[in-house]
């Protein structure tokens, strides 16, 4: 379930660089507007604001390297620097990167805190809005095989508005969480919903006729097994990803162990 909220993050990525460079373009434009405006103190202030930026890009870049290099705890530490010194946005940037070290740990609980202190950091503007809004998806996400059905809707429910940026990817979070909880029927008239959603990406479309397939059959039921299941298996190997063939083995299972 991990890979599939990764694949539906790439996707809203790329639809969201598009958004947000039309949303930018003014507030740039107004930016250098006001700098030539204003001149003299103004500019002072712009060389103090840019040059606290600039530090804390390089250390972000080199919390970065040292990431690669894998040295976690010690890039964990290097984020923990630049989330209490940096800018809102390398701020926002270094509690995510935290959160994801924690998510590789499979210190689910730790890492969604971490997200949801990125949401609060993140610039105060629309664009920053965006990204506050991407940690609490990714919050919800990180609880979302764990956490009572009551928190994962208190995380998601705002999200689904359709003024948000990603209401349609917690629309659909929130449907899984419903069918992991077993709130079927709720969940079933979501993913029906999704399937004619005007700006669903054409993958997220197909995992919602999925899931319709999947409850009509019947092996919804089986759900709260196959998470455990998947839960229980080894790490996969670095790249690896759970194929379509290793998923229907786990639900032949869940479904062979239930009783009769």
């Amino acid at each position: 379930m991990v890979d599939l909220f990764e694949e539906v993050e790439e996707q809203l990525r790329a639809e969201q660089y598009k958004r947000l460079g039309m949303k930018m373009l003014p507030w740039a434009i107004g930016l250098v507007l006001g700098v030539l405006v204003i001149g003299g103190g103004g500019i002072g202030y712009t060389v103090w604001s840019n040059g606290r930026t600039s530090a804390a890009a390089s250390d972000y870049q080199k919390a970065l390297d040292t990431l690669q290099r894998g040295d976690n705890e010690a890039a964990f530490a290097a984020f923990a620097e630049i989330a209490q010194k940096g800018t809102p946005i390398y701020k926002s940037f270094a509690l995510t990167q935290q959160a994801a070290i924690r998510l590789g740990q499979n210190r689910d609980a730790d890492a969604a805190a971490l997200f949801v202190l990125s949401a609060d950091a993140a610039p105060k503007t629309p664009e920053g809005a965006v990204f506050a809004d991407l940690a609490r998806l990714k919050s919800a996400r990180a609880l979302l095989d764990t956490a009572p059905y009551a928190d994962l809707e208190k995380r998601l429910k705002p999200l689904t508005d359709s003024k948000r940026p990603f209401s349609t990817a917690a629309r659909e979070d929130l449907a899984w969480a419903k069918l992991r909880w077993g709130k079927t029927a709720e969940a079933r008239t979501d993913f029906v919903s999704l399937t004619t959603a005007v700006d669903a990406p054409p993958a997220l479309i197909q995992r919602a006729q999925g899931a319709v397939a999947l409850i009509d059959s019947g092996a919804a039921a089986e759900l709260p097994k196959l998470v455990e299941a998947i839960k229980a298996l080894p790490p996969p190997a670095q790249g690896g990803q759970m194929t379509p063939e290793m998923l229907q083995q786990l639900m032949s299972q869940g479904q062979g162990a239930a009783p009769k």
